[in-house]
Order: C-alpha cells, then sequence, then structure tokens
C-alpha cells in the first residue's frame, strides 16, 4: 500500500512538473541560475533558502545586525501577515464585459518605494529626521516609531530593481523574438522573464519566516501595512 501511494504520488509530481512543455522545470532551472543554487537545491527548497542565497552570494550581503525575529507561533491564532485581499462573495455569477486591473509586483513595488528591508529600517542615520519616519493608518504599527534609511536603497528594493530590470531585458528579447517569428527564443525568453517575477514576488513573504537567515519582522509588518494604507487595494 505505501509503495503504491509512493508511486501514485510521484506519478502526480511529474505530471505537474512537465504539463506544458515542461515549464515548471524550466523556470525552476532558470531560477537556480538567478539564485546561484543547483537545480536539486531549487526543487527541495523553498524561497527562504534561495533568498538567503541571493542576498549572500549574489548581492554579498549579510544580515542586518539589528533584525527583529518573527516568534515561534503557539497556535494558528498567533499572528500571520496577509497577503492580497480576497473579497467575500455570497453566491457564484456570471458576468460579460468585464476589465481585469492587476497592480505590477504590487508587494516588491510598497518596499521600494517606501524603501523597506532589514538593513535599512530604524538606520543610526536617519533617526532624527523626520521625513524618515513611516506613518501608516494602523496605530499600533504608527507607535512603534519606525523610519527608514533616506540615504541609502535597502537590500530587499535593491534585488528587486536589478530582478526587474532583468525581466524587463528578456521581455525585449521576447518581443523582437516574436517580431522574427522565432518561437523557440519566444518561451525561452517569456520563462526566463517569469522567473524574475515570480522569484521578485517571493521576497516579501519570506520576510516573516522565522526559520530565514535574513527574517525580519518590521519588514513584513511594513511592507504589509504601507500596501493596505490605500483601502482600495
Amino acid at each position: 500500500m505505501q509503495k503504491a501511494y509512493g508511486k501514485d504520488d510521484a506519478e502526480l509530481c511529474y505530471d505537474l512538473a512537465t504539463e506544458n512543455r515542461d515549464i515548471l522545470i524550466a523556470i525552476l532551472d532558470e531560477l537556480a541560475n538567478i539564485v546561484h543554487l543547483s537545480f536539486q537545491k531549487v526543487c527541495n527548497t523553498g524561497p527562504a533558502r534561495s533568498w538567503a542565497n541571493y542576498y549572500r552570494n549574489v548581492m554579498n550581503i549579510e544580515p542586518a545586525e539589528n533584525r527583529v525575529i518573527p516568534k515561534k507561533k503557539k497556535s494558528h491564532a498567533d499572528k500571520t501577515y496577509r497577503g492580497g485581499k480576497i473579497l467575500p462573495y455570497e453566491r457564484l455569477k456570471s458576468y460579460e464585459n468585464v476589465t481585469v486591473y492587476d497592480f505590477r509586483q504590487l508587494y516588491p513595488n510598497t518596499a521600494i518605494q517606501n524603501n523597506i528591508a532589514p538593513d535599512v529600517i530604524c538606520c543610526s542615520c536617519c533617526k532624527d529626521d523626520p521625513t524618515a519616519k513611516i506613518v501608516t493608518n494602523d496605530r499600533n504599527i504608527n507607535a512603534k516609531g519606525y523610519w527608514t534609511c533616506r540615504r541609502r536603497r535597502g537590500s530587499y528594493p535593491q534585488a528587486v530593481l536589478s530582478l526587474t530590470e532583468l525581466r524587463a531585458h528578456y521581455e525585449e528579447l521576447q518581443a523582437e523574438a516574436v517580431k522574427n517569428n522565432d518561437k523557440e527564443k519566444e518561451i525561452e525568453y517569456g520563462l526566463k522573464q517569469q522567473a524574475c517575477k515570480l522569484f521578485a514576488n517571493s521576497g516579501y513573504g519570506v520576510y516573516g519566516n522565522r526559520h530565514f537567515e535574513f527574517a525580519d519582522v518590521r519588514a513584513a509588518e511594513l511592507i504589509n501595512y504601507c500596501l493596505w494604507q490605500d483601502k482600495s487595494v
């Protein structure tokens, strides 16, 4: 029974990985190239390992000395950091002529706009600068008196800007391949830009993971609450 279960599980994983011309495998392979890890390691670990390796071995950054590590959860009721807002619904309906709006890299761009990262939160150089203070719509967060550096860009915004630039480069190459009717290159660069996007978007969530080497509850809080200042999001 156990062998049959393991066999079924392996077959399902293989089917998912090879769906749509092995797209998942191709994206994971490109992600391995971005973060300088082996393909096997990327497949068997999560975003926390990828980001730790990217910071340390690509950006040459070490964990901030004053970072605040998230506390261990004692129950499922303990605080977590929410993602995109999902509106409640009473019933399913069918609509026509619907226009969908999407924020491009919402969480990463929030970090860029507010310069949020462990190495620049509550820095020593901007403590007395009133323009460095971060104000949100949550009084509990504001009571903590967070500020962020006005003199240098934080590690996460740096990383996201670099990944966004790389993604834009691949998108240009993809568009050129489409123009030249080069289907192989179109798919290749499409996968590369998708890997950049997925990796950049995963950078916010790891800050709330206490097992992440660069974890910092302040970064998780601030990105979350700066984002939710706009109640329309």
